[in-house]
């Protein structure tokens, strides 16, 4: 059977991976724990500022309207993941003391991707140091969802353009991927 005039458009199914649409930021909250499964191979991070009342990247100082005005940046590392409860799938947000633990099991394992995290708030203050306890027990790849890039997600999500210059690589370390990226 032949194909019939407007089938190369239609599928039976969606394409492999989630719409960036679908995907949401979470933060720790103040009395929450956040469990889940890391679907990234590795962290982006890049900088931020708090600015006319929401999180924006910061990148190029020179010309940032945020900076500018004097408002201080802040780094930032986000990851993809599946959290336990409601199977939900978001990009999770972290700060700059809280990549460590990540770092170390990267540069030990060689990928994020598969290990089961549990982030809290130290003191159980809304903006509390947030805690990181990665746990053995890696879920196997071929079990994953697979996921896009979530420099990209970020990027539509603060509603920028795709060739910004978040993808520049910032220091290579063993293990990292071609194509993967890290922001400036």
């Amino acid at each position: 059977m032949g194909i019939l005039p407007g089938q190369q458009y239609f599928g039976r199914r969606p394409d492999d991976g989630v719409s960036p649409r679908q995907w949401k930021i979470r933060r720790c909250g103040a009395t929450e724990k956040l469990i889940g499964t890391c679907l990234s191979h590795d962290l982006i991070g890049g900088y931020t500022h708090w600015f006319r009342g929401r999180t924006l990247p910061c990148v190029d100082p020179s010309t940032c309207e945020a900076c500018q005005a004097s408002t201080p940046r802040r780094w930032h590392s986000w990851f993809a993941a599946k959290l336990t409860k409601f199977s939900e799938l978001v990009i999770i947000e972290i700060t700059e003391r809280a990549v460590e633990p990540f770092d170390s099991w990267f540069r030990q394992h060689r990928t994020l991707r598969g290990v089961c995290f549990e982030l809290s708030r130290k003191g159980r203050k809304e903006n509390g140091q947030l805690c990181v306890r990665l746990k053995d027990g890696v879920v196997p790849s071929d079990q994953l969802q697979s996921i896009g890039e979530i420099d990209f997600m970020l990027l539509r999500m603060w509603e920028m353009p795709d060739n910004v210059p978040m993808r520049e690589k910032k220091a290579k370390r063993d293990g990292d991927e071609p194509g993967t990226a890290v922001a400036p």
